[in-house]
């Protein structure tokens, strides 16, 4: 059977300070793979590390972002693993067969790359997913 996710993209973590966040990343010798920008789609601060070849995309939502509840609830914490894939659409059709649920609809992640769109899906064994075809 042929697996419906690709690779890993990135896990992604909620962090309440960003730049401290990443500071602690820097200091374990992880580094910088794309600055902080502010991504107003969502809300939310946003930088990627490299830590030796895995990706991680530090979020850290305004007080009106969507997500900021999970980070008031649970605080600094991994929250969504991000998967390629090589369409969107049919694998949102193919994961709600299975139980999945969309929660964000597809749009684009400037904060990833111009051609970059993603989606978040939930399941209510595993969590919160997220889909990108760049």
């Amino acid at each position: 059977m042929e697996a419906l996710l690709g690779n890993v993209h990135h896990v992604g973590y909620l962090v309440k300070n960003i730049d401290k966040s990443v500071d602690v990343m820097k200091s374990i010798g992880f580094c910088i793979k794309k600055n902080k920008i502010y991504d107003a789609d969502r809300k939310a601060y946003i930088c990627f590390i490299d830590g030796n070849g895995v990706i991680y995309e530090f979020i850290q939502p305004c007080k009106d972002s969507e997500i900021y509840q999970l980070l008031r609830q649970f605080r600094n914490m991994p929250y969504h693993i991000c998967y390629r894939v090589n369409n969107i659409e049919l694998a949102i059709n193919e994961l709600k067969g299975k139980g999945f649920m969309l929660t964000k609809s597809p749009e684009k992640a400037a904060a990833i790359s111009e051609k970059a769109v993603v989606a978040f899906m939930a399941h209510s064994r595993i969590g919160i997913i997220e889909l990108i075809e760049e």
